[in-house]
């Protein structure tokens, strides 16, 4: 068999197995097997209790627990199953194109939104919204992946998530609520945006997190957009919990989505394959 090597993580390193066209992820060590377990018992959770609408059910990855060979040691070990995305992450097509449009941040705003109405209505808090667990398929339509952060609202013994896109009160509280994914989706859409992070990367610096708000210097860079696209960031990066953008009901209702055909999500992207190869030197 022929493995690609794509992305490696905390836990696991993901590849691309050549002969099947699929990505397995292996754990690091043996000590990892049960993060792999944790991420797969959410996601058959996830597939239980959530309800889709428009179609959000398919702005998931598709999950399978199998037995593979890992590429390092050769060994026969349990790892993760998904659908190769040709497209990479949400970071990497932003990374080779600069910055996206007023339609194209629309476009994954609304996808990301979504899905995470899908998450939410089986009361799932995603837990690690970002631009690296936002895949992106041949046709250009998200898949949400990576679901070993998920929990359900409430509060924790620890504090867990990417800095960069934790809410205020996760830092704060160790509060998680759907709340909380709305912001990160505020900080997705202030980057892909802009093509700048609104905060400093701090590592787990609990103190900074929870501090963390728009200020004049954010302010004046979110007034060079349009002005619905502007609003709809703003609002989902709020501090104050009753401000905050954090329904899906209210999301839809924002002026920027007025006209929006919700179930053409899923149905082709503004950055297909075809379109990559045409617009950037990277071979997709």
């Amino acid at each position: 068999m022929e493995f690609k090597f794509l992305q490696t993580g905390a836990f696991g390193y993901v590849v691309l197995n050549v002969t099947t066209n699929k990505v397995n992820k292996f754990p690091k060590e043996d000590k990892f097997k049960s993060d792999l377990e944790i991420e797969y018992k959410n996601y058959n959770y996830i597939r239980e209790k959530c309800t889709p609408n428009y179609n959000s059910d398919k702005l998931i990855v598709e999950l399978k627990m199998i037995q593979g060979q890992d590429p390092r040691t050769l060994k026969i070990t349990t790892c993760l199953e998904m659908d190769y995305m040709a497209c990479g992450d949400l970071l990497t097509v932003l990374s080779s194109i600069d910055k996206f449009s007023y339609h194209e941040c629309k476009f994954y705003m609304a996808s990301i939104g979504l899905a995470l109405s899908y998450l939410h209505s089986g009361g799932v808090v995603y837990g690690d919204l970002k631009l690296e667990n936002v895949l992106i398929s041949s046709r250009g339509v998200i898949r949400i992946c990576d679901f070993g952060f998920c929990v359900k609202q409430g509060r924790r013994d620890y504090f867990f998530g990417t800095p960069l896109y934790a809410a205020p009160e996760t830092a704060a509280l160790n509060n998680y609520t759907f709340a909380s994914d709305w912001w990160a989706l505020g900080v997705v859409g202030y980057m892909i945006s802009l093509n700048n992070p609104p905060f400093t990367i701090c590592d787990y610096d609990k103190e900074v997190i929870s501090n963390h708000r728009l200020n004049d210097r954010h302010k004046k860079k979110l007034s060079k957009l349009d002005i619905f696209l502007k609003i709809l960031i703003e609002d989902l990066l709020k501090v104050n919990l009753h401000e905050r953008l954090a329904s899906f009901e209210s999301f839809q209702e924002q002026p920027i989505f007025l006209g929006f055909k919700w179930e053409k999500c899923n149905d082709y992207g503004p950055h297909s394959i075809e379109v990559l190869n045409k617009m950037t030197k990277i071979k997709f």
